[in-house]
């Protein structure tokens, strides 16, 4: 998938799981998150061998062929997002029956990208968009290098000019204020914006109300056995573009 085609699929789908923890836990979150319609998994760098998880996470639902697994429609979920997933019910983990997005598949990232090196490191364990929580030139740039999709970070107006200036499409809004957001909004209206930090199923609405093109979730979601109610909150709003 391009750079701008991951662009597009975050404007479609909204949301993106913030995953964090052991790396057991991160794949078994992931399985959880899937299953439940989450179609964007974004693996922080704080998670211990985050390169490896990156591409165990690939395989699993990008080319995610296997011999123990039986195909099944995960109680439907997936099957009404338009994938045919796998499901090993012994170990209740999932695995696409295709490669890529084009059937609705999931992409996965990487998050907590403070540095050029680490940016690389990602791209090269498979990762379809690098997310940073800083304003970093040098991640912005690499990504550009390399045709990632790169969300950068930003909380003031300065540094949301100056990552335009360093090539940057989609920035992170983080710490995610809703009154900073609107602020932004008004200067530079033609950016989008991915918020992340306190979002939660009950101030989703909030967001996507005051101009935010996706949202990135963490404990609220990943903690949570409500993913398919976060799936279902944004398309009964009209938030989620219908393929």
């Amino acid at each position: 998938m391009n750079r701008a085609s991951v662009y597009e699929y975050f404007e479609k789908n909204k949301l993106a799981a913030v995953l964090r923890g052991g790396k057991d836990d991160v794949l078994k979150t992931a399985d959880r998150l899937v299953l439940g319609g989450v179609r964007i998994l974004e693996v922080t760098f704080t998670v211990r061998g985050a390169d490896d998880v990156i591409k165990e996470l690939r395989t699993r639902y990008n080319c995610g062929a296997r011999d123990d697994v039986e195909v099944n429609n995960c109680g439907g979920g997936a099957e009404r997002l338009g994938i045919v997933s796998r499901i090993d019910k012994a170990n209740n983990t999932v695995a696409d029956n295709g490669c890529g997005t084009d059937n609705g598949g999931v992409i996965v990232g990487a998050g907590t990208v403070l540095d050029a090196e680490t940016a690389r490191a990602a791209i090269l364990a498979g990762a379809e968009f690098v997310v940073s929580p800083a304003a970093s030139a040098e991640v912005v740039k690499l990504c550009n290098r390399y045709s990632a999709a790169v969300f950068p970070g930003i909380a003031t107006a300065t540094e949301l000019l100056s990552v335009l200036e360093y090539g940057a499409d989609f920035v992170k809004l983080f710490p995610a204020d809703i009154a900073v957001l609107k602020a932004l909004r008004a200067p530079f209206p033609n950016v989008k914006f991915m918020v992340t930090g306190g979002v939660s199923l009950r101030n989703l609405d909030d967001w996507f109300a005051a101009g935010a093109s996706a949202c990135g979730a963490g404990s609220n979601l990943t903690a949570s056995s409500d993913a398919e109610k976060w799936i279902k909150k944004i398309t009964a709003a009209g938030i989620k573009k219908r393929a």
